[in-house]
């Protein structure tokens, strides 16, 4: 599926991801750097041992932060070239297909299988792939027994998907209702 949303440029790619690294780099190595520090000082360590100690955990929080950050970018990037002129993006959700027993994620991690719903559409990322995008007027969305909701389309397609919670269940089924009555 190939949506015609805006297409970045090489050089707005390159742009984006290097702020995007900066910036996860900065969000991670900043308050690592400054509680060691804090630390280091309360235990009566000498200013040379926490300053050492400070770069090193620095430069590692800073190469984690970057990698996350050009991940998310990317991530982001791949969605905004499946959107369509005008549509936006209004949530997104992690889900769960039965075959796929629900675990919990750790802080920085992504759920593998994603929900996001726009506008205009519903759309079922794997990863950072487009598994399947259907306009608001085609589908049909019932909760189940626990946090799960039943995706049925006009073609025939039916799919059971885990939320994380039963907020976000309920969140998902008042969306669908208003959103298809458009």
């Amino acid at each position: 599926m190939q949506g015609t949303g805006r297409t970045r440029t090489p050089e707005e790619r390159r742009r984006r991801m290097r702020r995007a690294a900066l910036g996860g780099a900065a969000l991670v190595a900043i308050p690592a750097v400054a509680q060691l520090t804090a630390d280091g000082r309360s235990l009566g360590l000498d200013w040379w041992i926490v300053l050492s100690i400070a770069l090193v955990l620095g430069a590692v929080g800073a190469w984690g932060g970057a990698r996350l950050g050009r991940e998310e970018a990317a991530r982001q990037d791949a969605v905004e070239e499946q959107l369509e002129p005008g549509e936006t993006v209004l949530s997104t959700y992690g889900v769960w297909p039965p075959s796929v027993p629900p675990r919990k994620l750790a802080d920085h991690e992504h759920p593998p299988y994603v929900l996001h719903l726009t506008t205009r559409r519903l759309h079922f990322w794997e990863n950072n792939t487009l598994s399947w995008a259907y306009p608001w007027r085609e589908v049909r969305l019932t909760g189940g027994d626990g946090p799960r909701v039943r995706i049925d389309t006009q073609d025939g397609r039916s799919v059971v998907m885990t939320m994380n919670n039963q907020q976000a269940l309920e969140t998902i089924l008042l969306a669908g209702r208003r959103m298809s009555a458009r």
